[in-house]
């Protein structure tokens, strides 16, 4: 594929400005659940089919251009394909509070804002992945410019995490390392779970200080358990990374509050919390168990979020991890 056999379509979709937005607590984004369906793989040797609703392309061979367009297939890329094959990652790739992979994308690899048609192609990308809410119109478009597009899915769970892995292992020839990847993920999760196993767990509050939280069925809800504590949003049923108001929040009275920061300074979304009327007499509060943590400790959805259960199970229970 060379950078000037850019399409009409293609040519269309930069004047429309489509762009492939980053899941961020910060600015307050929520996408709907289940509206794409994840890439599926035919084959298990190349070339190999790929399958995106009613598109369906050829990998002919082992990519060796590979361009990311999501913060989880940065962080699942670098860690297992060479540093030579990959040609772009997203723009947030070197912000550890956004990337948990910070650091590891290659230093010559294209950073990309968004979805940049004629950037893209300039890059000659022989395989692309976005993330599960891109817009199906913008993959359409990529697809015409017979570029092979990898959607990955929906993360929920550790389980979910599994699928995208492989799925990404499997489109760039790379099952070997991703099961190994999974392998030292789950080993890390059960080791955390061994030490916290049996010990009271503390009523946990995700807060983002626009006023989101992650209830049950998210990710978050998940490392919170794993970390040894209980999601307090359990109480008001809360389903889903949404927005509740703020008297919701405090009537479930934490006992931790965990603020995700999008920047180096872990100390002013503490003092926000602590000093805020609304959160004074919540126990979380009067306890001084509130903290701030890099937001990709909390969202990441590759093996990376294994950093933050540790990091999350260290402040419930710090006894659990003495010498």
């Amino acid at each position: 594929m060379k950078a000037a056999t850019l399409t009409p379509a293609l040519l269309a979709l930069g004047a429309l400005s489509f762009s492939v937005v980053a899941v961020s607590t910060r600015a307050g984004t929520r996408f709907a659940s289940g509206r794409y369906v994840a890439t599926r793989i035919e084959g298990t040797r190349f070339p190999k089919t790929l399958v995106s609703g009613s598109i369906e392309k050829t990998i002919p061979r082992r990519p060796m251009r590979i361009a990311s367009l999501t913060v989880t297939a940065d962080e699942i890329l670098t860690a297992i394909v060479e540093p030579d094959r990959i040609a772009a990652v997203t723009h947030f790739a070197d912000d550890p509070s956004v990337d948990a992979a910070a650091g590891r994308a290659p230093r010559l690899a294209a950073r990309v804002a968004g979805l940049n048609p004629e950037r893209l192609l300039s890059l000659e990308p022989d395989l692309v992945f976005v993330a599960h809410y891109t817009l199906d119109d913008a993959v359409r478009v990529l697809s015409s410019a017979t570029i092979p597009v990898v959607r990955l899915s929906e993360t929920r769970s550790f389980t979910e995490v599994d699928a995208n892995v492989r799925l990404v292992a499997a489109a760039v020839g790379e099952e070997e390392r991703g099961e190994a990847l999974l392998a030292r993920m789950h080993r890390e999760l059960d080791s955390v779970q061994n030490r916290v196993a049996g010990l009271p767990r503390p009523r946990v509050l995700y807060y983002s200080p626009v006023g989101y939280t992650s209830g049950s069925g998210t990710l978050v809800d998940e490392k919170i358990a794993l970390a040894g504590g209980r999601n307090a949003t359990q109480n008001a049923k809360i389903v889903g990374y949404t927005n509740v108001s703020l008297d919701i929040l405090v009537g479930l009275d934490p006992e931790v509050i965990l603020v995700p920061r999008f920047s180096a300074d872990a100390e002013t979304p503490v003092r926000e919390v602590m000093e805020s009327v609304v959160f004074r007499d919540v126990s979380a509060v009067k306890h001084r168990r509130v903290y701030s943590l890099a937001a990709s400790e909390l969202t990441s959805e590759s093996p990376d979020g294994t950093a933050g259960v540790e990091h999350v199970a260290r402040l419930l229970h710090p006894e659990a991890f003495a010498p």
